[in-house]
C-alpha cells in the first residue's frame, strides 16, 4: 500500500513537471528532460509517449532526432488537474506530521512558563515553533550552528553565543547531522533528558522521506 502512494505521488510529479517543462520550453530534448526529473532516459520517453497517446501533449519532428512538443488544451487541463492533486497530497503529509509533533511535544510536560530552544532542521524547527505557540510558550529561542542563518524574517542565535542551562527543553529537528548535535550539547553538560529530537523513529522513513516521495 505505501508502495503504491509512493508511485502515485511520482507519477503526478513527473507528469506535472513534463508539462511544464514543455511549456518552458517546446524544444527540450528527452535527455535533458530525463536529466531535470532525475530518471533513466528510457522512462521519459515512455512517459512522453503515454502523454502523446492521451493527447496532452502533440509532438512534431523538426530534424533528425529533434522533436518540438506543444501542450495541448488538454494537456493544460491536465496540468492545473494535477497540480490541485500535488497540492493536496503535500498539505495531507504537511498535516500528518504537524499532528506528530504535537503529540511528541504535549508529551515534553511544558507550559506557558517554559523556556525552549530549537535547532536544526529549518522545515522542523517552523513547524515545531508554531505548534509550541499553539500550546501557549513564547519563550522560545532559535539558535544555529553560524548565527548568521534566518528564522521567520529574525536572526538565530550562534550556538556558541547562548547558555542553554536555564532552557526547560533544547528540541532538535531532523536532519543528517542531528545526532551530532545532540552529542555536542550533552559534551555542553546539557542533560540528555533535556534535549529531544523530533520525530526520531531509526526504524521507519522520516516525514520528511514521506514528504520527499511526493516528487
Amino acid at each position: 500500500m505505501r508502495k503504491e502512494k509512493e508511485d502515485t505521488g511520482q507519477n503526478i510529479y513527473r507528469e506535472l513537471q513534463i508539462l511544464e517543462e514543455m511549456e518552458f520550453d517546446p524544444r527540450i530534448s528527452q535527455r535533458n528532460l530525463s536529466q531535470k526529473l532525475g530518471i533513466a532516459l528510457g522512462l521519459a520517453n515512455l512517459l512522453i509517449k503515454s502523454m502523446v497517446q492521451k493527447g496532452y501533449i502533440k509532438a512534431s519532428k523538426l530534424g533528425w532526432k529533434r522533436w518540438v512538443y506543444i501542450v495541448t488544451p488538454a494537456g493544460f487541463s491536465r496540468k492545473l488537474q494535477l497540480t490541485l492533486a500535488y497540492i493536496d497530497r503535500f498539505f495531507d503529509q504537511y498535516k500528518n506530521v504537524r499532528e506528530l509533533l504535537k503529540n511528541q511535544l504535549n508529551n515534553l510536560n511544558l507550559n506557558s512558563e517554559s523556556r525552549i530552544a530549537l535547532l536544526g532542521n529549518k522545515e522542523f524547527t517552523e513547524l515545531a515553533y508554531i505548534c509550541l505557540r499553539d500550546m501557549g510558550i513564547t519563550e522560545i529561542d532559535v539558535i544555529s550552528q553560524s548565527g548568521t542563518e534566518k528564522f521567520l524574517g529574525s536572526n538565530t542565535i550562534k550556538l556558541e553565543n547562548i547558555n542553554l542551562q536555564n532552557h526547560n527543553s533544547i528540541i532538535l529537528g531532523m536532519h543528517p547531522n542531528s545526532y551530532e548535535d545532540k552529542e555536542l550539547l550533552i559534551k555542553k553538560g546539557i542533560p540528555e533528558s533535556r534535549i529531544t529530537l523530533l520525530l526520531d523513529h531509526p526504524s521507519k522513513s522520516s516525514p520528511l522521506e514521506d514528504m520527499e516521495n511526493l516528487k
